[in-house]
């Protein structure tokens, strides 16, 4: 992100209009003027889905993968295109397709009408990260016993 700074004021050069103003104590006050963005897919000419989410903050992806497996040396190759809702920390998930030589992939920005995902993962409770943080914790502390000193 490229971004000019004065000391009165901050304005970022993105796709969106977004100003940033710097206060007296130099906390930023954002005032956000954007549209939501997000991708139409198409493979093949065949839409897929039109990913996007109408929230404050989020991420939206769209990844092609090739990849060629060490173990059975099978290739795969895949698109994915998800989000995560940052305002309730939600996984989406519209498609996790297998692609072919030959298919033709295109993605279009969007900032409007966005398909409903194909499945939603639901941020864990913070009770539960923790549980999981010591687990992983203690694991990693027996793999190590012999390299710490205690």
């Amino acid at each position: 992100m490229k971004f000019k700074l004065s000391k009165k004021k901050a304005i970022f050069k993105t796709p969106v209009c977004r100003c940033a103003y710097l206060r007296r104590d130099r906390q930023a006050i954002t005032l956000t003027h954007m549209k939501k963005h997000g991708f139409e897919i198409k493979i093949n000419d065949e839409t897929i889905c039109r990913a996007g989410l109408d929230v404050a903050y989020y991420v939206v992806s769209c990844n092609l993968v090739s990849m060629m497996r060490k173990n059975d040396e099978q290739e795969e190759i895949s698109i994915h295109v998800g989000a995560l809702n940052a305002v309730n920390n939600n996984h989406l998930l519209w498609t996790n397709n297998l692609l072919k030589s030959g298919d033709r992939i295109s993605i279009e920005i969007i900032d409007s009408t966005f398909d409903e995902p194909a499945e939603i993962t639901l941020a864990e409770s913070e009770e539960f990260v923790l549980q999981q943080k010591i687990k992983y914790f203690h694991r990693l502390k027996e793999e190590l016993k012999g390299h710490l000193d205690e």
